[in-house]
């Protein structure tokens, strides 16, 4: 048994999918986005980890035998998250890809991290 896991913008998706590689369950948890100003599209990072909660509490009430069975575990997303290391937080809220404001933060995030 295998698990996948989806964050995606509008949902986190979770599939489980045994050897022979037939889907056995999936749920879904929808996301909200915020938009704040114009050209802004963010979301709530704290919203992925209850959403994701959500999807594998749905998956142990309908399939608790076949999860507890999972070999292997594939994430999927496009995150992009500022965080405090020695806080342990995150710091603001998730920069969507299709907000205008990432053309403009992600090169000076990348220019900081070399």
């Amino acid at each position: 048994m295998y698990l996948g896991i989806d964050v995606g913008t509008s949902s986190v998706k979770a599939v489980l999918i045994d050897e022979s590689q037939r889907i056995v369950a999936s749920e879904t948890a929808p996301l909200d986005v915020s938009r704040p100003h114009s050209g802004w599209s963010e979301q709530d990072a704290d919203s992925w980890w209850t959403a994701t909660e959500g999807v594998l509490d749905g998956l142990a009430r309908s399939h608790g035998k076949a999860l507890a069975a999972v070999k292997g575990i594939g994430l999927a997303g496009h995150l992009l998250v500022a965080f405090h290391l020695s806080a342990s937080k995150i710091l603001c809220a998730r920069l969507l890809c299709q907000a205008v404001t990432t053309i403009q933060i992600v090169p000076s995030i990348l220019r900081s991290a070399t």
